[in-house]
């Protein structure tokens, strides 16, 4: 995707880390509310997946991006922030190793978190990931 942009030639690795130390099991209860509700019902049936909403005020989202070329001496990497996302976590109550990730953010909420970058240096990356790369108003999530 990024190799048509060439902007975007400088990048060629993408790595998200997903810190999620705040997630809600709201949808857990909900699933156990409505097994209780069956057992009554004298059904015995036990949700088969348990679904953790993520809890954006106590999560972070951050995205590794690795340059190649000239400017990666300068920065070889960057750290990206997604400041407004949702999400959630589905865990199979039969194996625990049967999980999936659910997450969306909003383009526009993309920032880079880079501590040895000026000012000038980050409005202009915003304004390439924003604008060229991801297209944020065509494509808002």
């Amino acid at each position: 995707m990024f190799s048509r942009i060439p902007e975007m030639r400088l990048f060629h690795c993408l790595i998200i880390m997903l810190m999620l130390p705040g997630i809600s099991s709201v949808t857990a209860q909900k699933a156990d509310q409505k097994a209780d509700q069956k057992a009554d019902q004298k059904t015995e049936k036990k949700p088969q997946v348990i679904v953790y909403e993520i809890d954006q005020e106590q999560s972070r989202i951050i995205v590794h991006l690795v340059q190649e070329g000239l400017i990666a001496r300068l920065h070889p990497r960057h750290e990206v922030s997604a400041q407004k996302f949702s999400g959630n976590v589905a865990m199979s109550v039969v194996n625990e190793t049967d999980v999936s990730v659910e997450v969306e953010t909003e383009a526009a909420s993309l920032t880079n978190i880079d501590k040895d970058m000026s000012d000038f240096e980050r409005k202009e990356f915003h304004n390439i990931l924003r604008n060229k790369v991801l297209e944020s108003d065509k494509f808002p999530a």
